[in-house]
């Protein structure tokens, strides 16, 4: 058994080795902030090639929200859905471009936030390097939408990421 466990984690580093580099080449990592650059080529690539090596798990969630509406993503397959975010976080790192879009930023923090909460506990990614990460991140997201006429979208969007406990991918909600 113990050596099943170490076969499947070369494995994993492997084909995250893969991941990274196919990431790298994205016409827009290199305009990424530095931190999720260096994010992507690391844990996410660990979690994205978790889910390609186990296609199966995750695509069983139910997909239903609070409202009762359904979120569509959710049933998507989970490298899918972890594939899928990586545009959305190269974007939102991107001050200058997320700020021209405050809107849009507002709408995809939380389901980006519970995104990678999801993924990095699938490679029992968490604790402080995991904290670190998000709190930069966020910080990055309160720069774009701290503006002049925009400064109640700020305030809201941020409330709710801290508000909301699966947003929060340290599992720590706010008090």
């Amino acid at each position: 058994r113990g050596v099943a466990h170490l076969m499947q984690a070369e494995q994993r580093f492997l084909v995250a080795d893969r991941v990274a580099k196919e990431l790298s080449l994205r016409r827009d990592f290199e305009l990424a902030d530095k931190a999720v650059r260096k994010f992507l080529k690391g844990p996410w690539a660990q979690v994205i090639a978790q889910a390609q090596l186990e296609p199966d798990r995750g695509t069983e969630k139910a997909g239903a929200k609070a409202d009762g509406k359904v979120d569509v993503k959710a049933r998507m397959p989970a490298d899918m859905r972890y594939l899928g975010v990586v545009s959305d976080l190269i974007w939102s790192s991107r001050v200058d471009a997320a700020r021209r879009n405050r809107a849009r930023l507002a709408r995809v923090i939380p389901g980006m936030l519970r995104t990678l909460r999801e993924g990095l506990q699938t490679i029992g990614y968490n604790g402080a390097a995991s904290s670190q990460f998000i709190s930069t991140l966020m910080g990055l997201h309160a720069q774009a939408l701290r503006a002049e006429p925009d400064g109640e979208v700020a305030h809201r969007a941020l409330g709710d990421a801290r508000l909301d406990p699966a947003a929060d991918p340290t599992g720590n909600a706010a008090e």
